[in-house]
């Protein structure tokens, strides 16, 4: 599981608690970090943040998505309006969740993808 989020407090605590649910997940700042881990690590699926750094996360998602990698994508944003959500989902993300989110719902979300997979 890759947890792509630039707020480190978020990303530590969605970290602590996706292993603690049994996800081995691994942290990640940037977007072409995103991509870079996804390409290497090939995680069960990605929690990616719209608002990364460097790259937009709809952006991270297109790149993996036209590079031909199908690895499920979470997308978990403050961005909040049914545009930002439709984007993101036609760049190929398979989910959307709003913050603040409740991590039970990130969870069961996070094990369908991965069911579906």
């Amino acid at each position: 599981m890759l947890v792509a989020q630039d707020e480190a407090d978020v990303s530590a605590m969605l970290v602590t608690a996706l292993r603690f649910l049994g996800f081995d997940a691994h942290p990640v700042v940037t977007g072409a970090e995103a991509i870079d881990a996804v390409l290497h690590r090939q995680p069960d699926a990605v929690l990616l943040d719209m608002m990364l750094p460097d790259l937009d996360g709809a952006e991270v998602c297109r790149r993996l998505r036209t590079a031909g990698n199908n690895t499920p994508v979470l997308f978990l944003s403050a961005r909040d309006t049914v545009a930002d959500k439709c984007h993101a989902l036609a760049m190929g993300g398979d989910d959307y969740i709003t913050k603040p989110f409740d991590l039970t719902e990130v969870s069961a979300r996070i094990r369908a993808l991965i069911r579906r997979a």
